[in-house]
């Protein structure tokens, strides 16, 4: 999807380590940002290799952007048996318009 966008918050960029499937550690980094169209605002997330490029990124909160972002759905059971659902937003491309 792609949007026109203002810039409500940007995160610092965030790194975690895990073990991928081989048992080898890796590093996942990830840079939050909460948007809004004027009428709506989401939290979305860059991953990767373009999260640390935008850390290098400065911001403006009065200028608009496009976004460029997938959403995706995550269906799951809580501890109590009940099926729940959360929306990840991720973060493709942002830009000055």
């Amino acid at each position: 999807m792609e949007m026109y966008v203002k810039i409500a918050e940007v995160r610092p960029l965030a790194q975690h380590t895990y073990e991928d499937r081989n048992g080898q550690p890796q590093v996942f980094k990830s840079k939050g940002f909460v948007l809004h169209n004027g009428s709506n605002s989401f939290y979305c997330e860059a991953k990767g290799k373009y999260a640390e490029l935008l850390e290098t990124r400065q911001f403006n909160q009065s200028q608009w952007y496009v976004a460029d972002y997938n959403v995706s759905m995550r269906r799951y059971n809580d501890n109590n048996g009940n099926e729940r659902f959360s929306n990840e937003v991720e973060l493709q491309r942002i830009n000055l318009v």
